[in-house]
């Protein structure tokens, strides 16, 4: 665990109940949104596996939008799926198996006879960007997406060659830069490139070559997706995803990974995007002491989205305590443990007392006994040394009759992106 975690941890308050998609799953996955690229054809939203190992998609939800463009990104915060079919901005969230419609708006278009091909996000900032292209030409939009998304002013233009097009986009939110893909004709298919952008004038630091994956056809690159905290940018040609390493973008120090993985299906992929892996597992349940009230489920879980870099609004939530009591949330570095028993106290404490740090005090309240409750906010910095760490919260509750308790654990693992 990076050390820089325990100073921000001070100041975190920790704030809604975990519901995200990736809870149980700790790897990074695709999502991203498959079609056949004919304008009368519906498609769908799919997640594939590609760490540690490349399995075939799988459909989360299908008949999505009516595809004359193309465009996805997932917002972390909200977990939904924002997705473009050209026409209309859609959002469908994924807490639940038939992805649920929460919102559309149109698409303010730069250019009126360009095609929307790419979406990306920063969920943080509740930022979302379209990517805009017809031959010669690429241009990026930027939308507020507080509520239903609404056009800023502000984007800009990319240069391109006459012969080039634009196809995915990816926000890289740690160091503030886009990367674009570029396509261009060749004798057999496609020659493809992926450039490093500036976000506030567009200009262009570093091209870096996109090898196909299927060098007999060589497809353009049709979607991008950034793992921020691998440094890889995955790009995708349709039916198969491949990365590059970065090392410093504004540097131009990359390499190009041959790490083909196919997607499956019938269906290719029309842009992707990183569904973040983490984990949060409850520990037990919980006791009271003497002089409490009879409490038996006092829990701790989370809540506000994935707890990835950069979500100002994720938390820690605290249920089930004895009413008008007082919690005091503490974390330890490192996965829970089997539980130390403390002279005095009613049950095991998980977290590694060699690493303990107090987060914060909240109040217990509640209707009626049993229902005490908090959140407690967790906002999470754009620092990637947070990427994947492993931590243990509990909270030690005091009784108003002065008798104490503790919580069960929550066994936490950071997001991954």
């Amino acid at each position: 665990m990076n050390p820089r975690f325990y100073v921000y941890g001070i100041a975190f308050s920790l704030l809604l109940p975990l519901t995200a998609a990736a809870q149980t799953n700790p790897e990074n996955r695709l999502i991203g949104w498959a079609n056949s690229g004919q304008a009368s054809s519906a498609g769908q939203i799919e997640i594939q596996d590609i760490n540690p190992s490349c399995r075939p998609a799988t459909v989360q939800c299908s008949n999505i939008g009516s595809f004359s463009g193309s465009g996805l990104a997932y917002d972390s915060v909200n977990q939904t799926a924002w997705v473009c079919d050209g026409s209309t901005i859609y959002s469908y969230s994924l807490a639940s198996t038939n992805c649920t419609f929460t919102c559309r708006a149109k698409p303010a278009m730069r250019d009126a006879t360009a095609r929307i091909t790419a979406l990306a996000i920063d969920p943080g900032a509740r930022l979302l960007w379209h990517l805009e292209t017809k031959l010669g030409y690429a241009a990026i939009q930027p939308y507020d997406i507080k509520g239903c998304p609404s056009p800023l002013r502000g984007g800009c233009v990319l240069k391109l060659q006459s012969n080039e097009t634009a196809g995915g986009l990816a926000y890289d939110r740690v160091n503030n830069l886009f990367f674009v893909s570029v396509s261009s004709p060749a004798f057999v298919g496609y020659i493809s490139s992926i450039k490093v952008i500036d976000p506030t004038n567009c200009t262009e630091l570093c091209s870096m070559a996109a090898p196909p994956c299927d060098v007999r056809t060589q497809p353009a690159v049709t979607g991008l997706a950034y793992d921020h905290c691998a440094k890889r940018i995955y790009y995708s040609t349709g039916p198969d995803t491949n990365y590059v390493q970065i090392g410093d973008a504004r540097k131009c120090q990359y390499k190009a990974a041959t790490a083909c993985c196919s997607k499956g299906g019938k269906l290719p992929w029309a842009d992707i995007d990183i569904l973040p892996g983490w984990t949060g597992k409850a520990i037990g349940n919980g006791c009271v002491g003497k002089g409490c009230a009879s409490c038996t489920q006092l829990v701790m879980g989370s809540g506000g989205g994935d707890p990835v870099l950069g979500n100002q609004g994720f938390f820690l939530t605290v249920r089930g305590t004895p009413i008008s009591s007082v919690g005091a949330v503490y974390v330890g570095a490192g996965a829970c443990g089997q539980g130390v028993t403390v002279p005095g106290l009613c049950g095991p404490f998980y977290p590694n007392l060699g690493s303990l740090f107090f987060v914060a005090g909240v109040p217990l309240n509640g209707r009626t006994q049993c229902t005490g409750a908090a959140n407690v906010p967790l906002a999470i910095p754009n620092d990637a040394g947070i990427c994947g760490a492993k931590v243990c919260f509990q909270t030690l509750v005091v009784c108003a009759s002065s008798g104490v308790g503790f919580t069960g654990a929550l066994d936490f693992q950071f997001g991954k992106n």
